[in-house]
């Protein structure tokens, strides 16, 4: 491995039309403080940032939790949010990443793609909803009864499509107590109590 050309390539590489070879000549080498450098400068880009995602996920790049959530809420990086939320949930958990991708399924599955909120609302099954705030509990069930709307309006005629969000919102009511069974304590249930 020829450690050596890593600055020349660091140095080269804003201004090369040889982005793409660049980054898998630094990936071929492993990574350094520089080739770090040159990942996080490429993740943001159209044509390269999907690789230099997948680079600083692979190399355990510190620190890029922020710079992921800053990403994906980008409304001009939109093309990088389904890379960026699987890099964000590789890096921490589904449970340290709930916040953003609560904010994913509340965002117009029209502008970031279907498979966007389709996967955010799917990776939500996996939070343990037990531990989690109540306010975070609470979004999380309006924003999939809104994206349960959005997929049935813009995306009908596919319903197997929006069934993960069916069966996180399902998962969601019952943690949050929405569909808990009638008391039985002697009391009659009504139509329309909720516990």
């Amino acid at each position: 491995k020829c450690t050596a050309a890593v600055p020349i390539f660091a140095s080269r590489f804003p201004d090369s039309v040889y982005q793409r070879e660049i980054l898998n000549a630094l990936r071929e080498i492993g990574p350094s403080e520089e080739a770090e450098a040159v990942v996080r400068s490429a993740m943001t880009d159209r044509e390269v940032g999907p690789i230099a995602i997948r680079m600083a996920v692979d190399w355990k790049v510190k620190g890029l939790e922020a710079e992921f959530d800053k990403m994906i809420r980008d409304p001009k990086l939109v093309f990088l949010r389904q890379r960026a939320i699987e890099a964000l949930i590789d890096l921490t958990s589904p449970e340290q990443a709930a916040k953003t991708m609560v904010w994913l399924v509340g965002e117009d599955p029209m502008l970031q793609g279907a498979e966007v909120s389709s996967y955010a609302a799917q990776r939500l099954a996996l939070v343990d909803w037990k531990k989690a705030d109540p306010k975070l509990l609470k979004d999380a069930v309006d924003n999939l009864l809104g994206a349960l709307f959005v997929k049935r309006m813009h995306f009908d005629t596919d319903l197997v499509k929006g069934l993960p969000y069916l069966g996180t919102h399902i998962v969601l009511a019952v943690y949050s107590r929405r569909l808990r069974p009638p008391a039985a304590a002697g009391q009659p249930w009504r139509k329309g109590q909720i516990g």
